[in-house]
Parts: C-alpha cells; sequence; structure tokens
C-alpha cells in the first residue's frame, strides 16, 4: 500500500490540529503577559526570545496547514471535484499551499 496524497493531507490535518490544541494555551498564556504590561510586552516579543518565536514557528507551521486543510474540507462539502483526480489534485495542493503560507508566516515572523 502506498501512500497517496489523500492520505498524507489527512494525516497532516489531524496532526496540525493536535498541535494547534496543545500549543494554544501557551500561545494564550504568551498574548495574556503581552498585554499585562510594557515589561511583559517587551519581554514576549524581544528579539532576542528564541524560545518564543520557536513555539510560534511551529504555531504557524500547524495553524496554516489547518487553515488550508479546512479550506479543502469546506469545498469537498459544497460537492465541489468529488472525482479520485480532484480529491489528489486538492490533496496535493494543499500540501503545497500549507507550505507556501508557511514559508511567508515564517518568514515574516524571523526576519
Amino acid at each position: 500500500m502506498r501512500m497517496t496524497p489523500n492520505m498524507v493531507s489527512s494525516i497532516l490535518h489531524r496532526i496540525s490540529g493536535i498541535g494547534l490544541f496543545v500549543l494554544f494555551p501557551y500561545i494564550v498564556y504568551l498574548l495574556s503577559q503581552s498585554l499585562s504590561s510594557q515589561a511583559g510586552f517587551d519581554a514576549v516579543f524581544s528579539i532576542d526570545n528564541v524560545v518564543v518565536k520557536i513555539v510560534l514557528t511551529f504555531f504557524l507551521a500547524g495553524f496554516s496547514y489547518h487553515f488550508v486543510a479546512g479550506i479543502k474540507h469546506l469545498m469537498m462539502d459544497w460537492g465541489w471535484g468529488e472525482t479520485k483526480e480532484g480529491l489528489m489534485f486538492r490533496s496535493a495542493m494543499t500540501i503545497v499551499l500549507g507550505g507556501i503560507l508557511f514559508i511567508g508566516l515564517g518568514a515574516w515572523l524571523w526576519l
């Protein structure tokens, strides 16, 4: 049995959802710290805070893929491209577009 783009897309969608669920409390904590005071904001969003940037990178990776995969699922709910070929194409495009969105957001975060 070989892995098809649809299988990979489904597995990545589940992994990204679990990752978002696990990271969400930490993201809310960072948000509350950044909104507590100017010192809290500076501590969270300082250029030297590599741990926060790494956590945000993982969060953005999960969010970008999960967002694109969610749009793919909405298209499936509307009945667009329900053929086998259409499903394989949309699954491959989900992986590619999720990666492009993540690269763009990651570049924005790190640069």
